[in-house]
């Protein structure tokens, strides 16, 4: 018998055991004297912001404890890593902390007559929020409060659990009558953002016709302006082709009537002033001539040597005072101009032009070509004349 009956105790309290730790006894009311102690909030469960549902298991001073069996909703600003890990967990649930007209902080009113309203067993749905900074690791903040809630706050009416159920339904209708209107929303959103894309494609491909064909017309006048300018300038460089072509026959034409003009004054002016044809040992001479100026021809003078002063070292004259005695003409050196053209050195023709006749004069003279000596260098007086 007593077997039997010590049998029974053990069958009896290990159903006991169960019986406590189901979530069942959880969500039943704790017995008068019962304490229950809030744990800490999982790693997971910080900075957690969202609806929770579950179960008051008893009051503290500041809040109450509350039973976690459901996570309703979480908020688009929650930090939690990990908000599942709040079911089954028993958490400090405290009211907001307000800002009074003096500046000094208490706690919501609202928020204290709503918890004294509370009953062990009372299964609710509420707001919170974790503030790991600000309130620690051991409770959640109590956010806003529902409609009913604050009904039942103003009414002075507390929480049953046929009250609550019809809340939440009515809550649950609520939720669904928002998802739906936010879906419709939505939907319609989305068939204007469909018919706005459409246009927008409509657009696109009418102003890309449009500028295709602009691109295709500007491309044609560019053409047109292009072949146009390539006339033009063709039109141009014939003109000017031709122009230059007038030119020149006419600078030959006057070149040619010059060298006329010019042979016939040498010759006007050789006959004018005789002189003595270069001796053949004059030829490649380089040095100073003395004598005097007996006469002037053209771009010259005629010299009568009377001396041959000093000879350069690339003298080449075999003979040169075969010089002496002789009548011979001396010339201006010819220069070559930036535009191509030869004319007399300007500096030589104004020092023959200031010469006297009977004047006895030193020159420094060189026989480089033909049968003529032209002027080398002119000393510093010669060339300050």
């Amino acid at each position: 018998m007593k077997l039997k009956k010590l049998f029974a105790l053990g069958i009896v309290s290990v159903l006991a055991a169960m019986l406590i730790w189901t979530p069942e006894t959880l969500m039943t009311p704790a017995k008068a004297g019962g304490k229950v102690k809030a744990q800490k909030l999982p790693k997971g469960a910080l900075g957690f912001a969202g609806m929770i549902r579950g179960v008051v298991k008893g009051k503290t001073k500041s809040g109450f404890i509350f039973w976690v069996g459901k996570i309703k909703e979480t908020w688009k600003n929650s930090k939690a890593s990990d908000p599942e890990s709040l079911i089954g967990k028993l958490v400090l649930i405290v009211p907001r902390r307000e800002k009074g007209e003096k500046g000094k902080w208490h706690y919501s009113e609202r928020h204290i007559k709503f918890i004294r309203l509370l009953e062990t067993g009372d299964e609710i749905t509420i707001d919170v929020a974790s503030y790991p900074d600000r309130i620690g690791n051991k409770c959640l903040m109590l956010l806003e409060l529902t409609k009913e809630q604050r009904e039942h706050v103003e009414k002075g009416i507390g929480f049953s659990g046929e009250e609550e159920e019809e809340e939440e339904k009515a809550h649950e209708e609520e939720e669904k009558e928002e998802r739906e209107k936010k879906r419709d929303h939505e939907e319609k959103e989305e068939e204007r953002e469909r018919k706005k894309a459409r246009e927008r494609e409509e657009r696109e491909e009418r102003k890309g016709r449009e500028r295709e064909e602009r691109e295709e017309e500007e491309a044609r006048e560019r053409e047109e302006r292009e072949e146009r300018k390539a006339r033009e300038r063709e039109e141009r460089e014939e003109r000017k082709r031709r122009h230059e072509e007038e030119k020149e026959e006419r600078e030959r034409k006057r070149d040619h009537e010059e060298e006329e003009e010019e042979r016939s004054k040498d010759r006007e002016q050789d006959e004018e002033c005789e002189f003595d044809g270069l001796p053949d040992g004059m030829h490649g001479f380089s040095g100073i001539l003395k004598g005097k100026v007996v006469g002037k021809i053209r771009n010259g003078f005629v010299l009568l040597v009377t001396d041959v002063v000093r000879l350069w070292k690339n003298n080449e004259a075999e003979n040169p005072e075969s010089a002496v005695g002789k009548r011979l003409p001396i010339l201006a050196q010819w220069r070559e101009s930036d535009n191509g053209k030869w004319h007399p050195d300007e500096i030589h023709l104004r020092f023959i032009k200031g010469l006297d006749i009977g004047a006895v004069i030193k020159i420094e003279v060189v026989n480089d070509e033909g049968e003529r000596l032209h002027i080398l260098e002119l000393s510093r007086e010669q060339r300050k004349k």
